[in-house]
């Protein structure tokens, strides 16, 4: 028997007949009380996935019938009707990432308020919970406020509730204390760098190089292709990314803002282990960078564990891969690098006005900076 909740708002079994049919009854109570009865009988031929596919499209047949005029169908119920309508239009990472955030940890949106009654959410309901977050960051946080009003928001365009304003609309983050990421320093960074040339892993290897002197994040180094890169020029171009939709698995697609869009010059100790992957896998040039032993591109959760398993060899403090990136950034900004050209080489959207996003030109000066880096990382 499937329950679709503890008040019995939707109920379905399926039934044996005598010949080996199979029936399909369902029971639904409206806002009322009032119980309402259906049932289908299904050919010998008919498979169980089959079944439980049309059950599961009645249960939203059934679900989508209750309209506002006293539902009392909870958030956990209509959560799937939500996500049934929004999947369509939103990308994988997207569905991921929301169904993360509704189900996948003790914060979770179903996890925490998925028993209230639509009609009954209010904004103290949704304040409490947003303030009772501890340990989140308010961005994070922000994301959840933002999933709850989609919600709700569907539900009053559906008439699930009629309320005249989003109860979450009003709702207020408190700003939290940024969490302090602190890089590497040069000398640890310089050490980083000789361990990791004697590392037995072309692909590791690649990754620190991208990670410690281009300052790339994890979805563009996952998503850099043979075509990216310019082996006359030494300059990469970033267009694209990499990312994972959970169990979908991994997906191309733009960077994460028009200012991810860039080229960077790169160092000559970079230049030649990308000029070494490319004669030895024998690369086209749409091909993936970053490959296993079947071609295939390694997924983007295996950049972040063969990061992880080098840093674990290390006599140095385990920190994360972006931290790299933070390092990179780091050690530019103390060499007096104009903040203009930093946000460029780190792709960051512009806080100003729209004008920084279109900066265009390479110029000699961010070439500079990189072999200013390269000095200081790389010393004779």
């Amino acid at each position: 028997m499937i329950m679709i909740n503890e008040r019995k708002t939707v109920m379905a079994h399926i039934e044996v007949q005598a010949d080996g049919r199979s029936k399909v009854v369902f029971e639904r109570y409206t806002y009322n009380g009032i119980r309402k009865r259906g049932s289908k009988i299904f050919p010998k031929s008919v498979t169980k996935a089959e079944i439980k596919r049309f059950m599961a499209e009645k249960e939203r047949e059934y679900l989508l019938q209750t309209n506002s005029a006293g539902t009392h169908i909870t958030l956990k119920e209509f959560v799937p009707v939500y996500l049934e309508m929004t999947d369509k239009w939103h990308s994988p990472s997207t569905q991921a990432s929301d169904r993360s955030l509704l189900y996948n940890n003790k914060h979770g949106i179903v996890t925490v308020l998925g028993e209230c009654r639509l009609e009954n959410i209010r904004l103290r309901n949704i304040q409490a919970y947003i303030d009772s977050m501890d340990g989140l960051s308010s961005k994070t946080k922000a994301n959840y406020l933002m999933l709850i009003r989609a919600i709700l928001g569907v539900a009053r365009k559906l008439e699930y509730i009629n309320f005249v304003a989003n109860p979450a609309q009003d709702v207020i983050i408190k700003k939290s204390k940024p969490r302090e990421i602190i890089p590497y320093t040069v000398e640890e960074a310089q050490y980083i760098l000789k361990e990791v040339d004697r590392y037995n892993d072309e692909n590791t290897k690649l990754i620190v190089y991208l990670a410690l002197t281009c300052g790339l994040r994890r979805s563009e180094i996952a998503g850099l292709q043979i075509k990216d890169i310019d082996f006359d020029t030494g300059v990469i171009n970033i267009t694209h990314a990499r990312v994972s939709a959970g169990g979908k698995g991994d997906f191309e697609k733009s960077p994460k803002s028009y200012a991810g869009y860039r080229k960077i010059y790169v160092m000559d100790e970079l230049m030649k282990l990308l000029k070494k992957q490319r004669i030895e896998k024998c690369f086209n040039d749409s091909a993936y960078l970053l490959t296993d032993n079947k071609m295939k591109p390694i997924k983007v959760w295996q950049i972040s564990n063969k990061y992880q398993t080098f840093m674990n060899t290390l006599n140095i403090e385990y920190r994360s891969l972006h931290v790299l990136r933070h390092t990179f950034g780091s050690i530019l900004a103390s060499g007096g690098i104009n903040v203009k050209d930093l946000q460029y080489m780190l792709g960051h959207a512009s806080v100003v006005t729209s004008m920084d996003i279109y900066v265009g030109s390479y110029s000699d000066n961010r070439k500079k900076m990189t072999e200013n880096l390269q000095k200081s990382l790389f010393v004779s």
